[in-house]
């Protein structure tokens, strides 16, 4: 299932990844291994680094050194899928939750139009502050821009939090992942993560993905809420 042509430029589609911790970028995979043109950018937009989520493989590591592996591995992510790793906040401990506020709405309507995205794909939000403080800002950012034409803006649900069934979220895209090589990158951009994944959490994965599969009628799948945001248009769903 392919997007219609979005606005392109003469170097193609200028793709925009915000995820609001290292590890959520991975939730743009399906997308990128399937669509993604040979003339494609890739933003990948990080919003938050605190250090205080303890990595799975060093529990006791102070958030310094948690901060400075998962840096370490967001880098590797943001070359793995060939894209360009910025910070909303440079990592640090004690670094504020992502909330919708004026403050931080003018910063993101400054950059949208300073990085002026084709495609936008971000979270939906679950039970996580920052999942929810991220959504909401890409959304009302993307509402102001002074752009004449709709983008699309795919959000996501968290695997591990979907199989808990989040409140709101109904795909309306899905993303045919059932070839074993584009399962494998798809798993692998999480597996870059290394820090905060186990077996536990690559086994919910493949539990969402089989789900998202029945309903799109193919083996796996990942499932997406495709909206048209841009300009004064209001949010609409396709």
């Amino acid at each position: 299932m392919k997007p219609e042509p979005g606005t392109q430029g003469p170097t193609g589609t200028h793709w925009l990844v915000v995820a609001a911790h290292p590890d959520d970028d991975c939730m743009a995979a399906p997308l990128l291994l399937t669509e993604r043109g040979p003339n494609d950018r890739v933003t990948i937009l990080v919003m938050r680094l605190a250090g205080v989520g303890a990595p799975y493989d060093r529990p006791s590591w102070s958030p310094e050194e948690a901060i400075a592996s998962r840096s370490r591995q967001m880098r590797e992510a943001a070359d793995l899928m060939k894209g360009t790793l910025r910070w909303w906040q440079e990592p640090a401990p004690g670094n504020p939750e992502i909330i919708l506020c004026r403050e931080n709405l003018e910063k993101m309507v400054g950059l949208l139009s300073e990085i002026q995205p084709d495609r936008v794909v971000t979270h939906w939000g679950d039970d996580h502050p920052d999942h929810v403080g991220t959504a909401e800002l890409v959304v009302a950012g993307m509402q102001r821009l002074a752009n004449p034409g709709a983008i699309p803006l795919f959000r996501c649900d968290h695997p591990t939090h979907e199989l808990l069934g989040t409140l709101g979220f109904s795909p309306n895209y899905y993303v045919d992942i059932s070839n074993p090589s584009i399962l494998g990158g798809v798993l692998w951009a999480r597996l870059v993560h290394r820090s905060l994944t186990n077996l536990l959490v690559m086994q919910r994965y493949l539990a969402n993905f089989r789900e998202h599969g029945r309903k799109a009628g193919v083996e796996y799948a990942v499932g997406f809420r495709r909206q048209l945001l841009g300009g004064d248009s209001n949010a609409s769903s396709w």
